[in-house]
């Protein structure tokens, strides 16, 4: 490896160690927090939001700005999902972080060199399909297999294991994978091993066959349609409402769809990502929040395309769970870090 720095692994103290409290927040500082998120949104110019913040004593809040009650894309954070099924597939011992690609993707060029483990942490030099400037234009369905195509016509970004680069690809493979093993659709497994056990009514994986208007259109020129949404598989073509967001967050660093153990290893293994702050894991972001009035550190993932923006995150340090989502590709990151700051104040008057 000769890619940009690795971080060790993530002090498991960071991860959560308090019972969360489900009932709902205090009016007071319910309505408060509706009343920053409604002068927050605008700001991004985007014309629908949705959010939901939970915290270990007071309880949670979630709120939604927009016409309708359709979900929110919520992009890459879809990765958070695609990962999590295939935690629990190394748990049941159906598949090794170590095992080759080319098992399961034989026809893919140089599969035989690439890992699972290459996949999860974007160090398998996979070409990321939505570099390619063709597909980029196609507002329409395209199958995962024929994103495999397209991303074995461009050459491998460097040999599997010697660098780090974001790769969609990667977590395209990664679902064909487990579609392969449990010889279910991704959208299937989705459904049966994380949104019915955990009651998550509003989250499922987009279909290309659904009707145009089944989520919150985004309104970016470039946004994209169902279909192309679709394509992103797994990848990032989740959709949700941001209180069951982070019901899933809250399952998987507590022990519920995945086991600690399995937590603990996602965050083993960090790099560096586009030399920034950030670190990516095994499916994971681990995301420095570098705020001169309150500096913390969030970990889960984020999302952005043209038309979305979305942030699923456990804060660290204020121990506090928030999922947002606009339909704008702008800083939901500093929405999220501004609402945060906002139940500060609130919880210091309200004690």
């Amino acid at each position: 490896y000769q890619g940009p720095a690795q971080a060790g692994a993530l002090d498991t103290g960071m991860f959560p160690q308090t019972a969360f409290n489900a009932e709902p927040m205090p009016e007071a500082i319910s309505d408060r927090l509706q009343e920053r998120f409604s002068e927050l949104l605008p700001l991004t110019e985007a014309t629908a939001g949705t959010i939901a913040i939970w915290h270990p004593t007071i309880g949670r809040w979630s709120s939604r700005i927009g016409e309708g009650e359709t979900p929110f894309w919520w992009a890459s954070v879809a990765k958070l999902f695609t990962a999590t099924i295939i935690w629990q597939l190394i748990e049941s011992e159906d598949l090794n972080l170590q095992d080759r690609v080319d098992q399961w993707l034989p026809d893919y060029p140089g599969a035989e060199l690439i890992t699972v483990d290459q996949l999860l942490t974007h160090t398998s030099g996979v070409f990321s399909f939505n570099a390619d400037k063709k597909l980029r234009t196609r507002n329409a369905y395209t199958p995962p297999e024929d994103l495999l195509e397209i991303a074995a016509r461009h050459r491998f970004d460097f040999c599997p294991g010697t660098d780090w680069y974001y790769s969609n690809t990667g977590y395209v493979m990664l679902g064909l994978i487990a579609e392969a093993i449990t010889k279910q659709s991704l959208a299937a497994l989705i459904g049966q091993r994380i949104a019915k056990p955990l009651e998550l009514d509003s989250v499922r994986l987009a279909s290309p066959g659904e009707p145009a208007n089944s989520f919150t259109q985004g309104l970016d020129d470039a946004a994209p349609n169902i279909q192309a949404i679709a394509t992103t598989f797994g990848a990032g073509a989740v959709l949700g409402n941001a209180g069951d967001m982070v019901s899933f967050l809250h399952s998987m660093l507590n022990g519920g769809v995945l086991s600690t153990g399995s937590r603990d290893d996602a965050f083993s293994k960090r790099y560096a990502m586009f030399g920034q702050m950030e670190s990516y894991g095994r499916g994971v972001m681990v995301i420095p929040v570098p705020d001169p009035e309150f500096t913390t550190t969030w970990i889960g993932h984020s999302g952005g395309a043209p038309g979305a923006k979305a942030v699923l995150i456990y804060d660290t340090r204020r121990q506090v769970y928030l999922a947002a989502a606009i339909n704008r590709q702008a800083a939901a990151e500093a929405v999220a870090n501004n609402m945060l700051k906002t139940l500060d104040t609130l919880l210091t008057e309200n004690p």
